[in-house]
């Protein structure tokens, strides 16, 4: 049988931990990650929206007998 002294011990501890602490890693890297493509779509979303009113203003500007202007 594998005797488990207190140096055994204290090396599995922090072997433990830091399995853990990089799984915590690897989750929070993964976190950040989505919520910066989450963060480029929805600004990419938004950019389309103000280009799509700024060219519908400047059409009505061009075009006074547009329905946008009666």
């Amino acid at each position: 049988m594998i005797s488990t002294g207190p140096v055994q011990v204290q090396q599995y501890a922090l072997v433990s931990l830091a399995k853990r602490g990089s799984w915590l890693l690897l989750a929070a890297q993964h976190n950040f990650s989505t919520a910066s493509a989450q963060h480029q779509h929805l600004m990419s979303a938004r950019q389309r929206i103000l280009l799509t009113h700024l060219r519908w203003y400047k059409n009505a500007e061009r075009d006074p007998t547009s329905p946008e202007n009666r």
